[in-house]
């Protein structure tokens, strides 16, 4: 599997773990809420190649001061890297919003699997969270759990308990009942 953009080991071996746990049977529709280049976006769109992966990222500037990534990155110049990465995937489909504005148009129980990884503040994350939560009906997965980022650490203990699973890359993910 070629990766472009910023590709860490442990980021690729935390997802291919994660997608491995999640199994392919019966995921149709993925949600990557905060995509960034789209390094884990590719792997999904790898693993999951019946599914349709939305990736949802605004893709603006300022979104969180205390990420030194995204506190200085130019993110027009990361767009166009995202839309560079994922050209070759057919079933990959950007959305270009913030993500409490996508959620609004997904049905409740219509996405199999969610990965958040936007903002790591606790009232955003907490928010992504809440607004994606009635969306999901397999899995509830995101990024940068016991990495450091309390404030993920706490919204994800306070809205499902310690997740189900944890992984290398500091990736999370919770089953849906």
């Amino acid at each position: 599997m070629a990766l472009a953009g910023r590709a860490f080991p442990k980021l690729v071996k935390g997802v291919k773990d994660l997608c491995d746990w999640v199994g392919r049977d019966d995921i149709r529709v993925v949600v990557e809420v905060g995509v960034y280049v789209g390094d884990s976006t590719q792997m999904f769109a790898n693993f999951f190649r019946d599914a349709v992966i939305y990736a949802v990222d605004p893709w603006e500037a300022g979104y969180d001061n205390k990420d030194a990534i995204a506190s200085r990155s130019d993110m027009a110049q990361v767009e166009a890297m995202f839309d560079q990465n994922v050209r070759h995937f057919p079933n990959i489909i950007k959305v270009k919003r913030p993500s409490i504005v996508a959620a609004k148009n997904f049905l409740d129980k219509g996405v199999d699997l969610i990965y958040v990884d936007a903002c790591h503040q606790y009232p955003s994350i907490k928010q992504d969270i809440q607004v994606w939560k009635p969306k999901v009906r397999r899995v509830f997965a995101g990024h940068d759990f016991a990495n450091g980022w309390h404030g993920v650490d706490r919204a994800v203990r306070e809205e499902f308990g310690q997740p189900d699973r944890t992984f290398v890359d500091g990736s999370w993910a919770v089953r849906c009942k």
